[in-house]
């Protein structure tokens, strides 16, 4: 689910105003770890799982879209080489980094750097986004 480009280009992908969706199938991690292996291991440990459906990805503009199931997020997209070119899309998988998002909402740690850069608020900000695009969908859809 999200707003980034259907032409498959990166133009395309400040134009799209319209919140579109995909049906993806989820790829076996040690498949997904062999086709980019090709690419110098560009596909980085088990934090991350791949969906490889032909004619369908996320695209230019997509990254932080929530990757849903059944109304529970699993992911968040993250990156990919082209769009719906046979080429795996990689999502970040949320449920690494639930004891994080929990521990920063409850106020157990501070998110932030020793710099005073914030880290996990991203995340956990991308993660209302998620919840918050699945809700517009709906409520499209009626």
């Amino acid at each position: 689910m999200g707003n980034g480009s259907v032409a498959g280009d990166k133009k395309g992908a400040k134009d799209e105003l319209v919140l579109s969706c995909a049906q993806l199938k989820f790829l076996a991690h040690n498949e997904c770890k062999e086709v980019y292996k090709k690419y110098n291991d560009l596909f980085m440990g088990d934090t991350f799982m791949c969906t490889n459906t032909t004619g369908q990805d996320a695209c230019y503009g997509d990254s932080g879209a929530p990757l849903m199931c059944g109304g529970v997020q699993y992911g968040l997209v993250t990156w990919g080489i082209g769009c719906s070119d046979n080429l795996p899309g990689i999502f970040t998988r949320v449920d690494k980094y639930r004891e994080f998002m929990t521990m920063v909402l409850d106020g157990v740690i501070d998110p932030r750097t020793p710099s005073g850069a914030v880290a996990g608020r991203a995340i956990v900000l991308l993660l209302y986004i998620g919840v918050l695009a699945l809700f517009i969908a709906s409520i499209r859809r009626n």
